[in-house]
């Protein structure tokens, strides 16, 4: 019977079938899972070393002249990409914050600085 099955290329026992879907089916969610809790995980690390990168600028920025920081809300400003965010950064303090502190930390990862009174501050 095996023999004849071999030599007429017969297919496989729909219960074999099924079980060897259901095995793949199991694997590939399994795989998937795993995946999209590593990117999870990624992305949650990104945000907390965001935040933290922003708590380190805010004693920075204070300590920046009014014309330094209204350079920055300008750059911040210019980058935003539609209308929507220009005007959430005209009408919310927190939205305008968060996106000068990250146009700060760009510039002073990128070497845009200049070292005075001891603080970083953006050069004109």
């Amino acid at each position: 019977m095996l023999r004849r099955a071999i030599e007429g290329n017969w297919l496989k026992p729909d219960s074999l079938l099924i079980k060897e879907k259901k095995y793949q089916y199991l694997q590939n969610t399994h795989s998937e899972t795993v995946e999209a809790e590593i990117e999870e995980e990624l992305v949650s690390e990104a945000k907390q070393e965001k935040k933290r990168r922003r708590e380190q600028l805010w004693p920075i920025w204070h300590e920046l002249t009014f014309d330094e920081q209204t350079r920055i809300e300008q750059t911040a400003i210019e980058q935003l990409n539609s209308e929507f965010f220009r005007d959430r950064f005209n009408k919310n303090k927190e939205f305008r914050l968060s996106q000068c502190l990250d146009v700060l930390s760009v510039q002073l990862e990128s070497g845009d600085k200049e070292m005075k009174n001891g603080f970083h501050l953006i050069a004109q």
